[in-house]
């Protein structure tokens, strides 16, 4: 159960990198209305793009601590839970991208996200 652990939470943080990767793209050119997260939207009104984005993220920081301690608690639970976690942020992702790619044709999804 460690490895679907590891792996899921591994893939959960980078596709919320991903994530504030494209966000930060489509809201700089855009400006907020590109974000459908009120919370988010709302943080990006008020800091500016970089900032709310970073303020967003940074709720995965906080967590991470009780994330490991619901490991301990339930292994299996909370393995399941990151794995539909990461099939969510999938789709965001993706949705991401199609709304960059709308934007500008040219944009390549992966520059700078995978070195």
């Amino acid at each position: 159960m460690i490895y679907l652990f590891s792996i899921t939470y591994i893939a959960f943080l980078y596709l919320n990198y991903v994530d504030a990767k494209t966000t930060y793209f489509v809201v700089n050119i855009i400006g907020s209305r590109g974000e459908k997260n009120p919370i988010a939207k709302y943080l990006i009104n008020k800091f500016g793009a970089k900032k709310g984005i970073i303020l967003i993220k940074s709720v995965i920081i906080i967590i991470s601590p009780l994330i490991f301690m619901a490991y301990v608690e339930s292994p299996i639970a909370i393995s399941l839970t990151l794995l539909l976690l990461c099939l969510a942020f999938f789709f965001v992702v993706l949705n991401n991208i199609k709304v960059c790619k709308k934007i500008n044709p040219n944009y390549k999804y992966l520059k700078g996200v995978i070195k």
